[in-house]
C-alpha cells in the first residue's frame, strides 16, 4: 500500500513528499495534535516485513533519540499505525548543502560558518560511539534560520563494545556489503570492510573539500570509476586553487588519507583543527581579501565615450590584479552587471568578493571628473570614497590614487601588502591620443565581435606611440585571437602577433600581458611546449588573477598538450573563482571535464550555466559533445543546432553538426555539412583540422588526413587538440596520426 498526500497516519496528515532518506521515504506532515509541521520517515512495506531490517530501523530511532544536539535533527517519536512503522522528526525548512555550494566553493567566512557546526554535530555522535556512515550534502540541511542540521542516521552503526554482539544479531551490515553513497565513502567502506568513526572523518573530508573547491576530490563517469578514484587517486591540493584557504589544505588532506590510521581519530579531533585554522587565518586575513571593480558609469552624455569609462575601470582592475594576496574579480565577470539594477551585496555574493568598487566618469573636452566609492559587501556601507577633478593628462595619477586608496583600506599600506614601491598605475604612454585609441581597442576586443576593429585601434595606438608596451601586447592578442577563431590565416596573423609580443617585452619585461601573449603564440603557432609553459608560469607569477591565462594554461596546455588533466582542471577552477561568469573560464573548465570523460558532471554544470546565459554558443557546443559521447543523440542535435544559431554558424559548430549526422548514421546529411565547409573555405579561412573531422567519422581517412596535412602546413592552432579532443577519436588508430604526433612532439592519444 503506497502513501499518498492527504493520507493520515495516526494523527499525522501527509502533506507532500520530501524525498528518499536512508532506509525510508520522507514525507512532510502536519501533526494535528500539536499543530506543527513534522517530517515522517516511513519504512517501505518490504522492509517492514523483514525482521532484521525492521530492527535496524528501530535502532535508528534509538540512535537519533540519543543524539540531543542543536545541529542534529530532533526525533519526536517512533510510531506504528497498523503495518506502518515510521519515525516522526523535526521538519527542517531550508536547503541542502549541495544547493548552498556555488561553483568554485563557498567564501572563506561561509566555509567556517558551515563546516564548524557540521563537524561539531558529527563529533557529538562520535562521542557516543555512533558512526553516521552516509554523510553527504543531501544529508546536511541549512535551515531557513541559518542553522546547520545533520539528517538521516539510517546507516549509522553503534560500535560500543558492549553492544557489538547485539548489533550483529540485529542484522547490521557485515563486511563485504557496501552501504552509503560512493562519492563520499571511505576506502574501507567502498571495499565492503567493517568501518568505524574514522570512516565518517573521510566523508567529512570529502564534504569539506567540496565546500572549499566546489567539486568533489574523487570523481568519475560511473560509480565504479568513482570508487576506483577513492581507492587510488591522490587528493588534489586546495592551496593550488584557493590561496585564502591555505591553512585548511593539511587538515582536509589528513581526513582523506587512504589508511584510516593516518586520519584524525574522530570528528572531535578534526573540529579542533578547524577551530585552530579559523583562528590562525583570522590573524592572517590579507590573503582572503577580494574585490570586484564594476564598470564606471559614463556621465559624459555621449555614448561614444563609453570606452573611456570602461577603460578606467579596466586599468584599475589590472593594477589591483598584481597585488599579492588580493583576489580581483575578472573584468568579464564584473562587467556582466553593467546597466543592471542589482544591489552591491548581491553582486558581491555572485562574484564571491568582500568589497566592490563603483564609480562614474564625466569627460568634457580636456577635463575629467572621476568619482569612486569602495563599498563593503557585508552591509553595503561605504568604506572609502573620493572625487577627482583633473586635466585629462592626469588620468593615470587618478587611477593610481584610486588603486592605492583601495589597497590601503583593504590590505594596509601598499608597501607592506605587495612588497613593492612606486605607483600601482604607471603612466603607460605620454600620448593621450594613443591612450584613447588603446582604450577603444580594449572596449571592442572585450565585446568579442569586433576583433578586427580592436586590432586596428591597437595598431593606431602603437603608431602614435611606438613605446606603448601595453598596446603592443594587446595588438599581439588581437592577431592571435583572429587566427585561432578562423578570422585570419595563421601565416598572415601569427608572425605579426609574435613581433608585437616581443616588442612589448623589449619595452617592459615585467608586463604580464606580454608574457601571456607570447606564451599563447608559442602554444598555438610555435608549438614550443616548454616555452609556452614557462611563459604561462611567468605570467601567473606576475599576475595571479589573470583568468584568461589560467584558461590557456589549464585547458589548452594541460588539457591538450601535457595531459596533466587534474592540474589543468584545478587551474580552470581557479580561473572560474576569479571569473565566475566569463566565457573563457567556464568553457575551459567544462571542456576539460569532457576530455576527462566526466560527462554527467559537465552536463549538470553546463545546464546551470545556460540557464544564466542561454546565448553562450560555446557552452552549448561542449554540452552537445557531452551528449554525443553519452549516445544521447536527440539531445545532442537540439543542443548543437542551438549552438549553430547563437554562433552565427561558426565553423566549429558546423563541423559538430556534421559529426552528429555521421554518428547518427546519416551519411548524406554529414556530406552536405562538409559541402558547406568546403564552400566556405573557398572564400575564407576554415581550419584544416575542422575540415578533417566529418570525413574521419565517415571513414574517409585519406580525405581526413589530407585536411590534417594542410592544417600542419598552415600551423593550425587546433592541431594541439588531436590527441585528446573526442572529435578526433576516429583518427587515433591510424598510423598517419601517430606520425603527425611525432612531428608535433605530442604523446600518444588518451
Amino acid at each position: 500500500m503506497s502513501i499518498q498526500v492527504g493520507q493520515t497516519l495516526l494523527h499525522y496528515r501527509i502533506v507532500e513528499k520530501l524525498g528518499e532518506g536512508g532506509m525510508g521515504v520522507v514525507w512532510k506532515a502536519s501533526d494535528d495534535h500539536l499543530k506543527r509541521e513534522v517530517a515522517v520517515k516511513v519504512l517501505p512495506d518490504d522492509v517492514a516485513r523483514d525482521a532484521r531490517r525492521l530492527a535496524r530501523f528501530q535502532r535508528e530511532a534509538r540512535l537519533l533519540a540519543a543524539l540531543n544536539h542543536p545541529n542534529i535533527v530532533t526525533l519526536h517519536a517512533l510510531e506504528q499505525d497498523g503495518d506502518r512503522h515510521f519515525l516522526v522528526m523535526e521538519c527542517v525548512s531550508g536547503k541542502s548543502l549541495d544547493q548552498e555550494i556555488p561553483r568554485g566553493g563557498v567564501s572563506r567566512g561561509r566555509f567556517f560558518e558551515l563546516a564548524l557546526p557540521l563537524v561539531e554535530a558529527v563529533a557529538a555522535a562520535h562521542g557516543r560511539k555512533i558512526t553516521h556512515r552516509d554523510l553527504k550534502p543531501s544529508n546536511v540541511m541549512i535551515g531557513d534560520d541559518g542553522r546547520v542540521r545533520v539528517l538521516d542516521f539510517g546507516l549509522a552503526k553503534f560500535v560500543a563494545d558492549a553492544d557489538a554482539e547485539a548489533t550483529r544479531s540485529l542484522g547490521a551490515t557485515q563486511a563485504g556489503t557496501v552501504l552509503g553513497t560512493c562519492a563520499y565513502m571511505s576506502p574501507e567502506q567502498a571495499q565492503g570492510k567493517d568501518v568505524d568513526i574514522r570512516s565518517d572523518v573521510f566523508s567529512l573530508g570529502v564534504l569539506l573539500f567540496e565546500m572549499a573547491i566546489g567539486r568533489r576530490p574523487f570523481e568519475g563517469a560511473s560509480a565504479a570509476e568513482i570508487i576506483s578514484s577513492v581507492l587510488r587517486d591522490p587528493v588534489p591540493s586546495i592551496s593550488a586553487i584557493r590561496d585564502d584557504l591555505l591553512l585548511l589544505d593539511r587538515s582536509i588532506a589528513r581526513c582523506l588519507e587512504k589508511d584510516r590510521t593516518e586520519r584524525y581519530a574522530s570528528a572531535g579531533e578534526l573540529l579542533e583543527a578547524l577551530l585552530q585554522a579559523r583562528d590562525d587565518s583570522a590573524g592572517n586575513d590579507r590573503s582572503s581579501q577580494s574585490i570586484a571593480v564594476l564598470p564606471f558609469a559614463n556621465l559624459s552624455g555621449n555614448p561614444d565615450e563609453e570606452f573611456f569609462s570602461d577603460g578606467i575601470s579596466e586599468e584599475i582592475i589590472n593594477a589591483l590584479s598584481t597585488i599579492d594576496g588580493l583576489r580581483v574579480a575578472a573584468r568579464t565577470s564584473a562587467f556582466a552587471f553593467k546597466g543592471l539594477a542589482i544591489d552591491v551585496p548581491e553582486i558581491a555574493r555572485k562574484l564571491n568578493v568582500r568589497n566592490v568598487l563603483e564609480g562614474s566618469v564625466r569627460k568634457a573636452g580636456n577635463r575629467v571628473r572621476v568619482t569612486a566609492q569602495l563599498v563593503s559587501a557585508d552591509d553595503g556601507c561605504h568604506i572609502w570614497s573620493e572625487r577627482f577633478d583633473r586635466e585629462l593628462d592626469d588620468i593615470f595619477a587618478v587611477q593610481d590614487e584610486i588603486a592605492t586608496g583601495i589597497v590601503r583600506r583593504v590590505q594596509g599600506e601598499v608597501s607592506g601588502a605587495s612588497g613593492r614601491s612606486g605607483p600601482l598605475v604607471k603612466r603607460p604612454t605620454q600620448n593621450i591620443e594613443a591612450y584613447e585609441a588603446y582604450l577603444k581597442g580594449l572596449h571592442k576586443f572585450d565585446l568579442g565581435i569586433h576583433l578586427g576593429e580592436a586590432r586596428d585601434c591597437f595598431q593606431r595606438a602603437v603608431e602614435l606611440d611606438p613605446d606603448f608596451a601595453s598596446a603592443w601586447a594587446s595588438l599581439a592578442d588581437a592577431y592571435s585571437t583572429l587566427s585561432f577563431t578562423t578570422r585570419m590565416r595563421p601565416h598572415d596573423a601569427m608572425p605579426r602577433a609574435r613581433e608585437a609580443a616581443e616588442r612589448a617585452l623589449a619595452l617592459d619585461d615585467k608586463l604580464s600581458e606580454a608574457h601571456s601573449a607570447l606564451a599563447y603564440i608559442h602554444l598555438i603557432y610555435g608549438w614550443d611546449w616548454e616555452a609556452a609553459r614557462k611563459g604561462f608560469e611567468r605570467t601567473l607569477k606576475l599576475n595571479a588573477n589573470d583568468s584568461r591565462t589560467m584558461h590557456h594554461f589549464g585547458h589548452l596546455y594541460h588539457g591538450f598538450v601535457s595531459r596533466r588533466l587534474e592540474e589543468g582542471l584545478a587551474l580552470c577552477a581557479r580561473s572560474m573563482d576569479v571569473d565566475p561568469i566569463g566565457g573563457y573560464s567556464v568553457h575551459g573548465y567544462y571542456a576539460n571535464l569532457l576530455i576527462m570523460g566526466r560527462y554527467d558532471q559537465a552536463i549538470d554544470g553546463l545546464t546551470r550555466e545556460l540557464a544564466r546565459a542561454p546565448q553562450e554558443a560555446h557552452f552549448r557546443r561542449i554540452l552537445g559533445l557531452c551528449y554525443l559521447e553519452k549516445g544521447m543523440l536527440d539531445e545532442a542535435r537540439e543542443t548543437i543546432e542551438l549552438a549553430l544559431h547563437y554562433s552565427g554558424r561558426h565553423p566549429w559548430a558546423v563541423f559538430e553538426l556534421g559529426m552528429y549526422h555521421a554518428r547518427a548514421g546519416d551519411r548524406d546529411a554529414a556530406l552536405a555539412v562538409q559541402g558547406e565547409l568546403e564552400a566556405r573555405s573557398r572564400t575564407g579561412y576554415v581550419q584544416g583540422s575542422v575540415m578533417s573531422v566529418i570525413p574521419a567519422w565517415l571513414g574517409d581517412m585519406d580525405e581526413a588526413f589530407s585536411h590534417l596535412e594542410r592544417a600542419y602546413e598552415e600551423r593550425d592552432g587546433v592541431l594541439i587538440a588531436i590527441t585528446t579532443w573526442p572529435a578526433f577519436r576516429p583518427l587515433w588508430g591510424d598510423p598517419r596520426h601517430g606520425e603527425m604526433l611525432r612531428r608535433l612532439k605530442l604523446g600518444d592519444p588518451v
